[in-house]
C-alpha cells in the first residue's frame, strides 16, 4: 500500500488564494494524502473556506486555533500529523498536479531521506502550464554534508520548508522557532545535518506565489535580524558536527550581517539605528575570521573583511552605491 503523505498548510488571511491551493492539493496523481489546515486565527473567511473543503474531502483535517504565527502553526500541523511522509504548503501558493507522485518516487528510487524539487516564482497574472512541467530526469543526489555545503555556497538546496518532502523520521521532535520571521533558517540546517542522503529533481513543480509589496517600504525592526541569529545557530552548529564547512558558515553570517546592515541604509523608516548596528557588529565580532581563514579567502572577500574592520557603515554605504549585496 502506498505510504501516506501529510501536508500541513497554514492559513492566515488568505481567502483569495485558498482554493487555488486546496484544489492543487486534492488533485493530486498520489491520492494517499492527509492535508491538514491549520488555521491561525484568520481574520477573513479563510477558516469557513477550510471547512468547506474539509465536508468536501474526507482527506482534509482542518484545525482552528489563536493566531501565533507561522512557526506555530506548522509546529501545531505537525504534532497531529499521521503520515509516513510529511510536507508543508504556503496557502498562498500552488503546487503540480504530479508533485507528490514525483517527490516520492525519488525518495524510494534513491533511499533518500528528503526528496526535493525545483520552485517556479509566478506573479497573480502568471498563466502556467503544468502539463510542460513535468518529465525532466536531471536528478542531484546529496549526502547530508554536501546538502549543507551546498545550503551555504547559496546552490540549489534553499532554506525554504514547502518544496520538500521529508520522511517522518528525519523531522520528528524538531519544531520551529516560535515567534521567528525567518523561521525556515532556524529549522533546514538541522533536519540536513541529520540525513544521510537528499535527492533533488531541476523540475519545477512547486509555484511560489510573488506578491506585492516590497521589504524596502516597510519599517526596519528588530525582527530582521532573526536571520543573524538563525545563522550564527548554524554556525555553531556546524562547528560541532561539520567542522570542514566552519569557514564557509562564518562567511554566510558575516556576508548576512552586511546585506542586513544595508538594507537597513536603504529603508525610509530607520528607528533605533545605532541598536540594531550594534546587534549586527556583535555578530560580525563573532565570527572573527583568524589569519588562516584569511588565506582561504577570495581577495574581494577579503577586501570586505578588512573595510569593515575599519567602518561597517562605510563598507555598507559604499556597497550600496555600486550594487553589491542588495
Amino acid at each position: 500500500m502506498n505510504k501516506k503523505i501529510s501536508v500541513i498548510v497554514p492559513i492566515y488571511n488568505v481567502e483569495q488564494y485558498l482554493d487555488k491551493c486546496v484544489e492543487s492539493l486534492v488533485n493530486q496523481t498520489y491520492k494517499n494524502l492527509e492535508i491538514i489546515l491549520v488555521d491561525d486565527g484568520t481574520k477573513d473567511k479563510s477558516g469557513e473556506m477550510a471547512d468547506l473543503w474539509s465536508i468536501k474531502d474526507e482527506r482534509i483535517k482542518v484545525i482552528h486555533k489563536e493566531n501565533g504565527g507561522l512557526s506555530d502553526a506548522r509546529n501545531a500541523g505537525m504534532k497531529i500529523a499521521t503520515g509516513e511522509y510529511i510536507t508543508f504548503v504556503d496557502s498562498d501558493d500552488w503546487i503540480n498536479y504530479k508533485m507528490y507522485a514525483i517527490l516520492i518516487n525519488n525518495l524510494e528510487k534513491y533511499n533518500a531521506d528528503i526528496s526535493v524539487c525545483a520552485v517556479k516564482k509566478v506573479y497573480k497574472e502568471d498563466v502556467v502550464n503544468e502539463k510542460q512541467v513535468v518529465n525532466k530526469e536531471e536528478i542531484c543526489v546529496f549526502t547530508s554534508e554536501e546538502a549543507l555545503e551546498n545550503l551555504l555556497d547559496e546552490g540549489i538546496l534553499k532554506q525554504t520548508v514547502w518544496n520538500k518532502l521529508y520522511k517522518r523520521e528525519v523531522i520528528d521532535g524538531i519544531y520551529f522557532e516560535f515567534g521567528k520571521i525567518h523561521e525556515d533558517e532556524f529549522w533546514t540546517y538541522q533536519i540536513f545535518g541529520k540525513c544521510e542522503k537528499i535527492v533533488y529533481t531541476v523540475e519545477q513543480l512547486y509555484y511560489y506565489l510573488q506578491r506585492s509589496g516590497s521589504i524596502m517600504d516597510k519599517p526596519f525592526s528588530m525582527s530582521r535580524l532573526d536571520a543573524l541569529e538563525a545563522r550564527n545557530n548554524r554556525l555553531n552548529y556546524i562547528k560541532q558536527k561539520f567542522p570542514k564547512l566552519e569557514i564557509k558558515a562564518k562567511k554566510s553570517l558575516f556576508f548576512s550581517c552586511l546585506y542586513q546592515y544595508q538594507l537597513m541604509l536603504k529603508c525610509e523608516k530607520i528607528v533605533e539605528q545605532r541598536k540594531y548596528e550594534q546587534v549586527i557588529k556583535k555578530y560580525i565580532e563573532y565570527v572573527n575570521f583568524n589569519k588562516d581563514e584569511k588565506n582561504i579567502l577570495s581577495l574581494k572577500e577579503n577586501i570586505w573583511i578588512n573595510l569593515v574592520s575599519v567602518s561597517l557603515d562605510f563598507t555598507c554605504k559604499l556597497r550600496n552605491l555600486i550594487g553589491v549585496g542588495v
